[in-house]
């Protein structure tokens, strides 16, 4: 297990950023919310502390491994409303670049005509450990690092008769409230990106025999500062063709504030 906090923490040196990736939170590689929210957090620094983040837009350029990476974020556009760049780099590649709107804006309507899924407490629920045991499942590392409490349990050959979806709940182990709107948006981000290939794996019918890594990730962040112990994430990926998987995932707060949403293409390739 590792602590997300401290696994996205950002170093900063005179003028040089730079961070480390942590093997905890890989699956096939470095999970690419994972390194969303790195970039999130290192975007931060050069915007205005009263910012908040509005929209995340981040390309998956190449496979880094679990080691030191540098960091480039560049200002594009500032004031109220601002434009950051961020590229991520390591042995002097860029693996991944993104693109983040901040504003400190306040002023504006207020609906709330979302309404989140009627699904049981989290509490109520088994863990994801549990239920794949009992069906003899294996299950990456990676989710040591969550309590993530699935709305029952369908895979291959028996898939959700509703399709590729997933509803779960995810509490972030050892992640205590934040002021820091980034970090406490990059949970958001690792789940939309995460979820879309268990969304689709458990509408197969058939076990699938290929992996199916991000190509891109698109985040709105709508409440980036709510404190909810308990993310619900509620997800699909019911379009597949000519080698790509895509999927959208919205993420609710117990009190059922929609916190953010966002959605991804996979890209279909041989397991390794």
């Amino acid at each position: 297990m590792s602590n997300f906090q401290d696994a996205t923490h950002i170093h900063q040196s005179s003028d040089t950023l730079a961070a480390t990736l942590d093997p905890a939170w890989g699956i096939w590689g470095p999970i690419g919310g994972y390194m969303a929210a790195i970039a999130l957090r290192a975007a931060a620094t050069a915007v205005g502390a009263d910012h908040r983040p509005v929209s995340l837009s981040v390309q998956y350029i190449g496979r880094p491994t679990f080691d030191a990476i540098t960091i480039e974020v560049v200002p594009v556009k500032g004031g109220n409303t601002a434009l950051t760049n961020v590229r991520l780099h390591q042995s002097g590649q860029c693996f991944l670049q993104a693109q983040l709107w901040t504003t400190n804006k306040s002023q504006g309507p207020v609906t709330n005509d979302a309404q989140m899924p009627d699904v049981p407490p989290a509490e109520t629920l088994e863990s994801i450990e549990t239920q794949l045991a009992r069906h003899g499942r294996p299950i990456a590392n990676f989710w040591q690092n969550l309590d993530a409490r699935p709305v029952g349990f369908f895979a291959p050959p028996h898939p959700d008769p509703r399709g590729s979806v997933i509803q779960q709940w995810h509490q972030y182990r050892d992640f205590e409230p934040t002021p820091d709107l980034f970090l406490n948006a990059g949970r958001a981000a690792l789940l939309i990106d995460v979820l879309i290939w268990p969304a689709h794996w458990r509408g197969q019918s058939v076990e699938p025999k290929y992996a199916s890594p991000s190509l891109d990730l698109s985040l709105w962040f709508h409440d980036p500062g709510n404190q909810s112990a308990w993310l619900l994430a509620d997800g699909h990926a019911d379009t597949a063709r000519d080698g790509v998987i895509h999927g959208g995932v919205r993420i609710w707060g117990e009190d059922g504030s929609l916190i953010a949403s966002g959605g991804s293409h996979l890209l279909v390739i041989a397991p390794r």
